[in-house]
């Protein structure tokens, strides 16, 4: 590829977490998230991520649930040295992307929706069908506030829910104006392996950090007390999410023919 059209072409990795532990109605229920950079920053990134992962000792792989967990790859660990370790991939996060999204669909507003049929007379039976058709939706009208035209949508090929993010590209391009659709470079998911594709690890490490600052359970106090945390805060991140009030906008949509409004509720992550 020509370096000028590397330095223009955008590249958006998303990494979603579901958390299907959460039985108290308040805990989080799914929240995709990643960074926004260009072609050539993702490869400085995958470059810089690359090198610190081979720094003593070495890690194969970074996963925020084995990270603030201390198992796996940081078995044996102190906190101490996690989050030094951390906080220097989260400054290679901040030099190569500078540009976060965060997308979240709490539980319990999931719960109020979930079995209502939407315009396209498709079922939203999980909270995976939901936030990929939405969280596409609202993606691709943000772009131009990202100074953004066009992005290629990259995800990990090892997901579980392939099958939905797949299922919700076709509905774009069957449903949407070419308007909307052509600001994507592929008519399908881009799936890499994120061992290979290093940013998507990133992406995982943003996504569940979002959702541990979203979910009051004690056990994630170790997450949002971190100084890992508080630097990726730093990082400027659009939040987007669909609280009771935006859940219950949409029920009255599907079932009252109400007038559109934007699906999520918008603020930076701080």
């Amino acid at each position: 590829m020509a370096r000028r059209d590397r330095e223009g072409r955008r590249c958006l990795v998303l990494q979603p977490v579901l958390d299907d532990s959460g039985k108290d109605g308040i805990s989080v229920a799914f929240t995709i998230a990643g960074y926004v950079a260009t072609v050539d920053e993702m490869s400085t990134l995958a470059g810089e991520w690359r090198r610190l992962l081979d720094e003593p000792p070495k890690l194969a792989y970074i996963k925020g649930y084995e990270a603030f967990g201390l198992n796996r790859e940081f078995a044996g660990w102190s906190e101490q040295d996690r989050d030094a370790r951390l906080l220097k991939f989260v400054t290679a996060i901040a030099d190569c992307s500078r540009k976060g999204l965060a997308f979240v669909v709490d539980r319990t507003p999931f719960d109020r929706i979930k079995n209502l049929r939407d315009v396209d007379r498709v079922y939203f039976k999980d909270p995976y069908d939901l936030m990929y058709a939405l969280s596409f939706a609202a993606l691709l009208q943000m772009l131009p506030d990202f100074d953004e035209e066009h992005a290629d949508l990259v995800f990990d090929r090892g997901l579980v829910t392939r099958r939905q993010a797949k299922r919700a590209y076709e509905r774009m391009f069957a449903y949407w104006p070419a308007k909307i659709t052509d600001r994507l470079l592929r008519k399908e998911p881009h799936w890499e392996d994120d061992q290979q594709f290093l940013p998507l690890q990133a992406a995982d490490l943003l996504a569940y950090c979002v959702r541990a600052g979203r979910d009051p359970d004690p056990r994630h106090d170790r997450v949002r007390n971190s100084p890992v945390y508080s630097a990726l805060r730093a990082v400027p991140t659009v939040l987007a999410y669909i609280d009771d009030a935006r859940a219950q906008y949409l029920k009255d949509r599907i079932t009252k023919g109400i007038a559109h409004e934007p699906m999520f509720r918008v603020d930076r992550w701080y």
